[in-house]
């Protein structure tokens, strides 16, 4: 069971973009590398069952809904015609694409089977694990430098194993940039720098010095053997058979065609046939092969045959090679190319020519004329295997005149017909019109029959009237459709209201018309340039075109300039100004009726002493009663 858990195990996604849970498609997608199974000819297409996934561990991604790996099974025909399979298996999302692990596929463990998916797993280094979390390595590390780690990240489910883990990333730099601490020295700093043959450590094991040449490089050949003198780079070379030179790299045998110096420069070995025999012929390339005897040949043009001696080029039917075998030349023009047309049969001859034996009512050289004659205008078929006649004529060669009225009825039931031969006439009978009677000529009516005819169904619109023969005006009307006392005028299949007080026809007389509002049911007009207006009459809705509405809802211009502000501002000066001039005139307005009350005030005073000095003479123009004066005094 542990072992299968591990299979599953899920891999670390870093820095990858996570996945949505996959479809059935992106599960068949990912199942074809777990089962390669081929056998050169058939490559299997799983098909996964609908309802038989059951994930088994969701390793949760960055983003809600998202995730790195998924352990899950899963039933699917791994090819059509073949048993369902249930097994268990993981896949993993790499860059936002689910692909599918290698390994095998195993059948499930029970333990695992109809279990809610685990999500809150976490993934550990190699040797630590848990379920929800990672747990300490299980072995003591007290060897050397070493230290046990027991912490870990990331998404684990179904990888854990019980091995104990140390970590042996131990650092030396304080004995030596090539010093490091492994198992095999019990994680003890030593040397570990590595050097090639014939090189070992300088003793501050920060480089490799030369020490052998001969083991360095082995520079003598052939079997020489390499002999080392001081210092490391001075050696000779003791050669061996029929080599020669410093490094032993010559041979002094030479060979003649088809052979060659063996291995050990001891004698000449026959080793290619090409060269020595030329086997192949025509202009045809040999390759050699081993052994020695063993080659083919790379012909040439039409040339085919193990030496290139077969002519064998290809011709199409009715063609031969040439004489030399560069191309084909014309042996049998039927079979080539057959020139008798239209069925007919060919027939070859040794000096090219051939002859046609044509067919039916085919006739000349290539059987491509129609012989057939016929008349009355008439014309061959395209197979030529009659006339194709023109209208009132019939026979094998549109010989033969026919009727019209006979063969083709043309007046129907509701009329007679009359020709010559050639044209026809059709007389109708009562209530029937048309070139072939077919036409009712009562009114409005969509389908009739019968002599005089009698409307079965009328068009759209229309009814059958009371004699139950004819159509009138369907009446919508009847109904009384328009509101607010409109008049209603009936239509072929439609109705129109004239309204009155207001009211539109386009809502059958249940809505204003436009610069009209309803209030207490009835149509009220609304603002200046104002379209539709609120309930409260006081404010605009909708204005009319190349108006809207304001702030404090009246229909203004929309062709206002974009700086409506300093208009404001100057209109509001100018108001400011206008202002100010009224209160000046009223205030001098008002001293100057107080200069003319006090005036008047004075004026009456004197003529009330005039009065009273009239009075006693009771002669003066001037004289003014007490009711007059005390007037004068209150203005």
């Amino acid at each position: 069971m542990k072992q299968l858990i591990v299979a599953l195990a899920l891999v670390t996604l870093a820095f990858a973009q996570d996945c949505s849970l996959p479809t059935i498609a992106q599960l068949e997608s990912v199942l074809p590398p777990l089962l390669v199974i081929s056998d050169g000819s058939q490559v299997y297409s799983p098909n996964v069952t609908e309802g038989s996934v059951q994930y088994v561990c969701l390793a949760q991604g960055d983003m809600i809904d998202t995730y790195k790996a998924i352990a899950l099974i899963a039933t699917f025909t791994p090819n059509p015609g073949e048993p369902e399979r249930t097994r268990i298996f993981d896949i993993e999302c790499n860059s936002g694409t689910w692909s599918g692990r290698t390994g095998s596929l195993d059948p499930p463990p029970a333990s695992v089977v109809g279990v809610p998916p685990k999500t809150n797993c976490y993934r550990c280094r190699e040797g630590f694990g848990g379920d929800t979390r990672c747990r300490a390595c299980d072995s003591a590390c007290n060897s050397g430098l070493r230290r046990c780690t027991g912490s870990g990240s990331g998404d684990c489910c179904l990888s854990f194993t019980d091995s104990g883990q140390c970590d042996d990333s131990t650092d030396c730099t304080s004995s030596g940039p090539n010093y490091v601490a492994t198992p095999s020295n019990n994680f003890t700093c030593t040397c570990n720098l590595t050097c090639s043959a014939g090189y070992a450590a300088n003793s501050n094991c920060t480089d490799c010095d030369l020490s052998s040449i001969c083991d360095a490089y082995s520079p003598c050949m052939n079997g020489g053997q390499c002999i080392q003198y001081s210092p490391a780079t001075n050696y000779s070379c003791d050669c061996t058979g029929s080599y020669t030179g410093y490094n032993c790299s010559d041979c002094s045998l030479t060979c003649s065609d088809g052979y060659t110096v063996s291995s050990d420069c001891t004698n000449c070995n026959f080793t290619s046939i090409c060269d020595r025999d030329t086997p192949c012929i025509n202009g045809g390339q040999c390759i050699q092969y081993s052994p020695a005897t063993n080659y083919t040949c790379d012909c040439t043009g039409s040339y085919t045959g193990y030496n290139c001696s077969v002519c064998s080029p290809q011709c199409p039917q009715g063609y031969v090679p040439n004489s030399d075998c560069t191309g084909c030349v014309l042996s049998n023009i039927c079979i080539a190319n057959n020139p008798c047309k239209n069925g007919g049969s060919c027939t070859s001859f040794n000096n090219g020519g051939y002859m046609c034996n044509c067919a039916g009512n085919y006739e000349g050289n290539n059987c491509s004329v129609c012989s057939l004659s016929c008349q009355n205008s008439g014309n061959a078929t395209t197979d030529c295997t009659g006339c194709m006649c023109p209208a009132w004529y019939t026979g094998n060669s549109c010989q033969t005149v026919i009727d019209p009225c006979m063969s083709l009825e043309p007046c129907g039931l509701y009329g007679t017909c009359s020709s010559n031969r050639t044209e026809y006439m059709c007389q109708c009978h009562e209530g029937w019109s048309g070139p072939h009677c077919q036409d009712c000529t009562i009114e409005n009516c969509d389908r009739c029959s019968g002599i005089p005819p009698i409307c079965e169904s009328c068009m759209e619109g229309y009814v059958i009237d009371e004699t139950g023969k004819g159509c009138e005006l369907k009446d919508l009307c009847h109904t009384t459709p328009c509101a607010n006392n409109g008049t209603c005028i009936g239509q072929p299949g439609s109705f129109t209201c004239q309204c009155s007080n207001h009211w539109s026809s386009a809502s059958n007389c249940t809505i204003c018309s436009d610069g009209y509002g309803l209030r207490n049911d009835q149509c009220v007009e609304c603002s200046k340039n104002c379209l539709v207006c609120a309930e409260s009459f006081a404010e605009c809705v909708r204005c009319e075109d190349e108006y809207e509405v304001s702030s404090s809802g009246e229909c203004i211009s929309s062709d206002l300039p974009n700086n409506i502000l300093i208009w404001i501002i100057i209109g509001s000066v100018i108001g400011g100004l206008v202002i100010f001039v009224c209160v000046v005139i009223i205030v001098m307005g008002i001293v100057r009726c107080t200069t003319s009350y006090n005036h008047n005030k004075t004026h009456a005073k004197a003529i009330k002493k005039d009065h009273l000095a009239n009075q006693r003479i009771n002669e003066n123009p001037l004289y003014m009663s007490q009711d007059d004066i005390d007037n004068m005094e209150k203005e």
